[in-house]
């Protein structure tokens, strides 16, 4: 049975792997509209997400199993992330 923290932690590794997905996206058309970014950019980059999708929520799911400590250390870990992907979200904006 899964607990209450085991279900909030594979949400927030969802919503975080949809931010990384989001931000990569942002980034690839930017440099596609700028020239410098090709067909095969488009791949390598969907190639390496469906790869880091697969290990992330694989990851999240095993440490979301273990100890209160190894919880807290991956629901800090996620929101960094999320921070940090919003913090340049704001700094693309701003551009």
């Amino acid at each position: 049975m899964h607990s209450i923290m085991e279900t909030l932690l594979t949400t927030v590794a969802l919503v975080v792997l949809v931010l990384v997905i989001a931000a990569v996206s942002r980034w690839v058309g930017k440099e596609r509209s700028e020239g410098t970014g090709g067909r095969l950019l488009s791949v390598v980059v969907t190639l390496f997400l469906v790869i880091f999708a697969a290990v992330s929520l694989s990851a999240s799911s095993q440490l979301a199993e273990g100890s209160g400590t190894t919880k807290l250390v991956l629901f800090l870990f996620l929101m960094v992330i999320a921070v940090l992907l919003r913090v340049s979200w704001a700094k693309a904006e701003v551009r």
